[in-house]
């Protein structure tokens, strides 16, 4: 009883600090953006941070050399998931540059139509006709929560709808690494992911921003804010990295279906406190969107792990997708 008891307390301290976490990451995101519009550099720091974080992780785990032979089997498949990550990141940073962080957010809360569509393009699988029908009130309510937002431009609506894809592809190659030869070890796998994203970062960061941070006025009401800027980049990269661990540390203490609710409550959460947060007026019609879109979003996840006999193809898993995950799917 009492070990019931502190892992409950456990699990509760783990989904404060993944919710914390994640709205620290989402609103210095798109404070650093306020202060300087350089999505790349923001990215950079975010990835320097997850692969020296997680690295030294993996090695104070004491792992042995076998999960580093796994990854270089099936080099080709992270290499995919590390681009598609690399890219959604990128894209949802262009997009918090563009638009309220709480818009991002609803519109991000659509992923699971594109995971349905690139799910059934290259990993056919069967799914219910409910699966199928929770995709009309994420999409009729995502419409709903951007209706009359004229703070929300077409570009940033089409950035944040682009990450979503990536991400969905993520999740599909994700899937196919899962399934073919031994399982890595979760961590050294999104620290290899960070590290291949860096490769693509660093030169797309030095092309991309480097004219954006140089021509950049710094001085704003006679204040230097270059410090304040890298100081919301180190706090950024420091709550994405705690926001993505925590995740996955919640994940592997709940079953896929809990794990998805939670990760719907967080949207909620950081969409009301993003809006409260930046003083974003939003009214009754996108409120009810908001609504509408996350219910289709936990009926969504509700209904796919019923129906599913491998590890589902969500946006609801975080990066690094975990065989205790596929293990929870198929025990539903």
């Amino acid at each position: 009883m009492q070990t019931k008891y502190h892992k409950s307390v456990e699990l509760v301290i783990l989904v404060v600090l993944w919710y914390a976490s994640a709205i620290v990451s989402i609103l210095s995101s798109k404070s650093s953006m306020n202060l300087c519009p350089a999505p790349f550099i923001l990215c950079t720091t975010q990835f320097i941070t997850a692969s020296i974080v997680c690295t030294m992780l993996h090695h104070l785990q004491n792992q042995k050399s076998k999960s580093s032979l796994n990854l270089i089997g099936t080099s080709n498949i992270v290499l995919i998931i590390s681009v598609c990550y690399t890219l959604g990141f990128v894209l949802t940073n262009i997009s918090f540059s563009l638009a309220n962080a709480n818009s991002v957010e609803t519109v991000k809360a659509a992923e699971p139509i594109s995971s349905v569509i690139l799910g059934q393009i290259f990993c056919p699988e069967y799914s219910s006709w409910s699966t199928y029908a929770s995709l009309l009130p994420i999409w009729f309510g995502v419409s709903m929560a951007c209706f009359g937002d004229s703070s929300f431009p077409i570009w940033g609506v089409v950035f944040a709808m682009l990450s979503n894809i990536c991400f969905s592809g993520r999740a599909v190659a994700a899937k196919r690494l899962y399934t073919v030869g031994d399982k890595p070890d979760e961590t050294l796998l999104f620290a290899r992911i960070s590290v291949l994203g860096l490769v693509l970062l660093v030169p797309m960061a030095f092309v991309m921003d480097r004219n954006v941070v140089l021509d950049h006025n710094w001085d704003v009401r006679g204040q230097d804010t270059k410090f304040q800027f890298l100081g919301t980049l180190l706090l950024n990269s420091l709550a994405y990295t705690t926001y993505n661990l925590a995740s996955f540390l919640v994940l592997s203490r709940t079953n896929l279906v809990t794990h998805a609710v939670l990760n719907a409550c967080r949207r909620v959460v950081i969409i009301l406190f993003s809006a409260w947060f930046f003083s974003v007026h939003i009214s009754s019609i996108n409120v009810w969107g908001i609504v509408i879109s996350i219910l289709g979003v936990v009926w969504f996840a509700v209904s796919k792990s019923q129906t599913s006999k491998t590890a589902s193809v969500v946006s609801l898993l975080p990066s690094f997708l975990t065989d205790r995950a596929r293990e929870d799917v198929n025990s539903v």
